[in-house]
């Protein structure tokens, strides 16, 4: 493959260097010389926007009954003369007719004059609105206010800039004859009809341009890296280089708002045109390297593509496919090799299935084992009781603990074929525990469940979790308590995770080091009687819900003890089963 690329793509390149070589000189040159006629264009236009404005200015100063009128004394504010000259001086501003023709011009664009402004001094100032007029007048009046008073300022003189979003141009307009300062002209000009005029080097890719000050300070840009610009430059085109970059750049000083104008097109600009008159020879070239390439690969496919399914079929392996198989070929190397990676497919697949199903039976024996142990435990609590009330008295009360006790265990022992029972089931088995330990108590215990979503209720458990908490509570925190105990239990919800907290308020105790982080608890039977309901709970819980769910213990001498059963949302009876 090499042998026949190699000298068939030394021909190609030095075809493409012999093209450019000997047209790169002519276009570069053309396309330079469009660049200077397109960049001295937009100057034209922003300079024509800008002296349009700069003639008013110098109509306005020449207009004698203009001048006259602000050259007398204003008569009073708030009088009849007042109102009747302050109408005259805002007509003759918005009928002068170079106003009208300029704030009509440009109307794709919006006209570049949108206000003009003229101040007598901070408190007597007339206006005439071309565009945007609305609710928000008020603000206008008060920019223009302190840009006025912020020009009076002696280190303050310049006459254009930008504040709060509004571009202004300030001209003091004086009297003709005598010089003396009559007020000053404060234009708002419209920023998008400016800014459309140098944008439109911007079909150039990477094209800048800058509006900047004579201090150096730019006041409108169209992004990017900053333009150095010499103040008060000639129209001469340069090379210059920006952000490592070169550009053909162009600036132009606009002596009459003491603005420079750059203008900079990436010097990069001319290679398309060079490139786009080869791109006939190229695209024959590449068609013919297509085809040879074709020739190639056909040559190659027949040899090539067993490795490829090798590989695809490793892919698929990783991404745990067992079943992935390669097909048969009719050379004999590939076929033996097929032969090989099927039977290593098969072989593991069947140690992986072997493993898992060994596994999950394993797990399904323990949790048996644990609920088993755990049915015992508790009948043995439940007829002790009754063996202590039935020898202390043989009233009726007798009669109903073996009532509850029947209850009991006809939904704990004999319905054994259930893994999972609704939390309303399991607050039933725990209120008939709670029931058996209130007769023996005399009523000390009072007893309360808290569910503010009734739905919750009907949410999934596993079976005999929930009353080993409340036996837990009753027999070592209210049952040692002297006096009355209290017994709450608290159900709700938390996104994807339900909570039941089971909390007493009797003698409490001291959690160790394993008590405090649900998802490392492991209790044992060595540890106390007290903690064997407590880990066989927690035990069941790790096994159908996996790590991260549990219980949790706060608790301490003398303040009573809360437990935590954390699971996800079960509406079904299906969710996290025999999760390990």
């Amino acid at each position: 493959m090499l042998a026949i690329l190699v000298p068939f793509l030394i021909l190609m390149l030095a075809s493409i260097i012999f093209v450019v070589t000997t047209t790169r000189g002519i276009l570069q040159h053309t396309v330079e010389n469009d660049i200077r006629l397109y960049i001295q264009q937009v100057n034209d236009n922003f300079t024509k926007q800008l002296n349009t404005l700069y003639n008013l200015n110098m109509l306005l100063v020449s207009d004698e009954d203009f001048v006259g009128r602000l050259s007398r004394e204003l008569p009073p504010e708030g009088t009849y003369e007042a109102a009747v000259q302050r109408i005259e001086l805002e007509e003759k501003l918005e009928n002068s007719s170079i106003v009208t023709t300029y704030s009509l011009s440009n109307v794709d664009n919006g006209s570049l004059l949108e206000r003009i402004y003229l101040f007598r001094d901070t408190d007597t100032y007339f206006k005439a609105i071309f565009r945007n007029r609305g609710a928000f007048e008020r603000d206008f009046d008060v920019l223009f206010a302190s840009i006025y008073e912020s020009r009076r300022t002696p280190a303050r003189t310049e006459n254009i800039g930008i504040r709060d979003g509004v571009l202004w141009y300030a001209f003091d307009f004086s009297d003709p004859d005598t010089g003396e300062i009559l007020g000053t002209l404060l234009y708002q000009m419209n920023i998008g009809a400016l800014t459309t005029i140098p944008d439109s080097i911007l079909d150039y890719e990477n094209a800048l341009w800058q509006i900047g000050l004579e201090d150096g300070s730019v006041l409108l840009s169209s992004g990017g890296p900053q333009v150095d610009f010499p103040g008060m430059s000639s129209q001469d085109m340069r090379s210059q280089q920006v952000g490592g970059a070169a550009y053909l750049a162009n600036h132009y000083y606009i002596p009459q708002f003491g603005l420079t104008l750059s203008l900079l097109v990436p010097q990069s600009q001319m290679q398309q045109t060079v490139t786009r008159s080869i791109l006939t020879y190229l695209a024959i070239l590449v068609l013919i390297a297509i085809l040879v390439l074709i020739l190639c690969l056909v040559m190659i496919a027949r040899i090539m593509y067993p490795l490829r399914d090798l590989r695809q079929g490793i892919r698929q392996l990783e991404q745990g496919n067992l079943q992935a198989k390669l097909p048969s070929y009719r050379d004999a190397e590939f076929q033996e090799l097929s032969n090989v990676f099927n039977a290593m497919t098969n072989q593991i697949s069947h140690l992986v299935n072997d493993i898992y199903q060994k596994q999950l039976l394993v797990t399904q024996a323990e949790l048996r084992a644990l609920q088993s142990q755990m049915n015992p435990h508790f009948i043995f609590n439940v007829l002790n009781t009754i063996s202590i009330q039935a020898q202390m008295n043989g009233d009726e009360k007798v009669s109903q603990m073996v009532y509850s006790l029947s209850q009991l265990m006809q939904d704990s022992i004999i319905k054994r074929g259930e893994e999972k029972v609704t939390l309303a089931q399991e607050l039933e088995y725990a209120r008939f525990y709670v029931s058996l330990q209130n007769d023996r108590f005399d009523g000390k215990i009072h007893y309360q469940v808290n569910c503010a979503d009734p739905s919750l209720l009907q949410c999934y458990i596993p079976k005999l979790t929930l009353q080993p908490l409340i036996e837990n509570a009753v027999v070592h925190g209210l049952e040692p308590k002297y006096g009355d105990g209290h017994l709450a239990v608290n159900i709700y919800r938390t996104g994807t995770s339900l909570f039941v907290d089971v909390i007493d308020d009797g003698v409490g105790f001291t959690p160790g080091p394993e008590n405090l982080n649900a998802s490392e608890i492991e209790l044992s039977a060595a540890s106390g009687h007290r903690q064997i309901g407590l880990a066989n709970s927690n035990r069941i819980l790790r096994h159908f819900y996996g790590i991260g769910y549990g219980l949790s213990i706060v608790s301490a001498p003398g303040c009573g003890c809360r437990v935590t059963l954390h699971i996800p949302v079960d509406t079904d009876g299906q969710g996290g089963t025999h999760n390990v």
